[in-house]
């Protein structure tokens, strides 16, 4: 039970990593077209992108028990910032989950009516 917990928890670190590594691609795309009106700010973005990536690749260097460990010291050391980024982790997640089951198509099943014979 154990190895397969810790086997799923590596699949999703390697989603996690994924999409960071999609968020980074395109965070740079928005660097490149704000290039021309504004280089300031594309030099802000790409900043942001590096760090980001940064995080990526720290985040996959590392074990699942050694984050586990990592947010488990930073929760003991820095209350109120864990629980801060566990709310605005919680935010993203659900504003995440909510757009996935928006995009979702919609079924067959037609919602029965008062008025409706039942078939």
């Amino acid at each position: 039970m154990g190895h397969e917990l810790s086997k799923t928890a590596e699949q999703q670190k390697a989603r996690g990593i994924e999409a960071m590594q999609g968020f980074v691609r395109a965070i740079n795309a928005a660097a490149a077209e704000l290039e021309t009106q504004s280089p300031l700010v594309a030099g802000y973005v790409r900043n942001t992108a590096e760090r980001i990536g940064g995080f990526s690749s720290n985040v996959g260097n590392r074990s699942v028990n050694e984050l586990v460990k990592a947010a488990s010291d930073l929760a003991r050391q820095q209350p109120a910032l864990f629980f801060g980024g566990a709310v605005a982790a919680g935010f993203a997640l659900s504003r995440f989950l909510k757009s996935s089951a928006n995009s979702q198509p919609e079924s067959d099943d037609v919602p029965m009516t008062p008025d409706a014979p039942a078939m």
